[in-house]
């Protein structure tokens, strides 16, 4: 009977997992820290592009409409849209492209990667000041171009 229910328990739990997570930190935020990736989850994928939605706690003194999040693979071929950040825990999706005409002036088509970098980076109106934090998911795509 114990084997019964124990097999009936993970395969609930099985059941209730989901495959697209690939990161979850369920630590609280430390008073120390200003910036928390909670979890990111694949939101759709094909071979040329890449959209994942991500959960942040951003609790930082620079002002949260100056700070503008990018996720980006660990290759030189990519492109991708930035996403405002606010002041609190919030959701937000990035989306992330190859660049065909990277890949055509260097003659391939495909190029793999082993993460996604996530990086913080303080604008004001048309000027870069620098990163404020970054983290490094593991992640590998083989990314093709169609």
């Amino acid at each position: 009977m114990k084997k019964i229910i124990t097999f009936l328990t993970l395969l609930f739990l099985n059941s209730c997992s989901d495959s697209s997570i690939i990161y979850e930190n369920n630590l609280e935020l430390q008073q120390s820290d200003t910036i928390k990736l909670n979890q990111v989850k694949i939101f759709a994928e094909t071979q040329d592009s890449l959209t994942v939605e991500f959960s942040y706690t951003y609790n930082h003194s620079v002002p949260a409409n100056e700070i503008k999040l990018f996720v980006l693979p660990d290759h030189g071929y990519w492109f991708t849209n930035n996403v405002k950040i606010q002041q609190g825990t919030h959701t937000a999706r990035a989306i992330i492209g190859i660049s065909k005409n990277l890949m055509h002036e260097d003659n391939i088509s495909e190029s793999a990667t082993t993460k996604l970098r996530f990086r913080f980076d303080h604008y004001q109106p048309k000027k870069y000041l620098g990163n404020v934090w970054g983290e490094d998911i593991p992640y590998e795509k083989l990314w093709k171009l169609p």
